[in-house]
């Protein structure tokens, strides 16, 4: 016997029963999580504060102008011997 498989539109039966058993639990399946995981479950999940530049302190290299003139380093001189 030959059993044709062909792909349908849609989640799985198997699927969709998963999906809303897991959404039912979502409460508890994060606490047990959090209980597990000492609370870095949810602290992973939070959204992370945005971090602020101090104003002046934090100049990039970029704008500090063009870099001082220095000899170039030749290849044998680099390596050391």
């Amino acid at each position: 016997m030959v059993e044709i498989i062909s792909k349908r539109d849609g989640s799985r039966r198997e699927d969709v029963a998963m999906k809303r058993l897991i959404e039912q639990n979502r409460a508890t399946i994060t606490r047990l999580a959090d209980h597990i995981s000492g609370g870095s479950y949810s602290a992973g999940k939070a959204p992370k504060p945005k971090r602020r530049q101090k104003a002046s302190s934090s100049i990039p290299s970029a704008a500090q102008g063009p870099p001082s003139k220095q000899a170039p380093v030749s290849a044998s001189a680099s390596t050391g011997g």
